[in-house]
């Protein structure tokens, strides 16, 4: 679970590091009568049209000039959700971006 975290916070930094004011929270909701954790950040955020792509692994909705990273965080992310028997899941817009996991 470190490893989820590690990346999840981390690329809420990354992605909000050319925001003036960065927000970045992580929480416990519910949702369909069960607990999810969330990460939720106001940075570049993507297109909901290309959420399918964020757990590719080397896929990238931003180029590697306007943010560093080699494209395998949410891929491992995913992997390891999926082994603790959990779900992972994204929202985006143009200004932020929220993943929302079960365990």
């Amino acid at each position: 679970m470190r490893v989820v975290l590690e990346n999840l916070l981390g690329n809420a930094c990354k992605f909000t590091s050319k925001r003036a004011s960065a927000c970045i929270e992580f929480g416990k909701t519910h949702c369909n009568g069960s607990s999810a954790y969330f990460v939720r950040d106001n940075g570049a955020g993507f297109d909901p049209a290309y959420a399918n792509r964020l757990f590719g692994a080397f896929q990238r909705l931003h180029g590697t000039s306007e943010f560093p990273g080699t494209g395998i965080g949410l891929a491992t992310v995913q992997r390891i959700i999926h082994r603790h028997g959990g779900k992972i899941g994204p929202k985006g817009q143009s200004k932020g971006a929220v993943f929302y996991f079960t365990l």
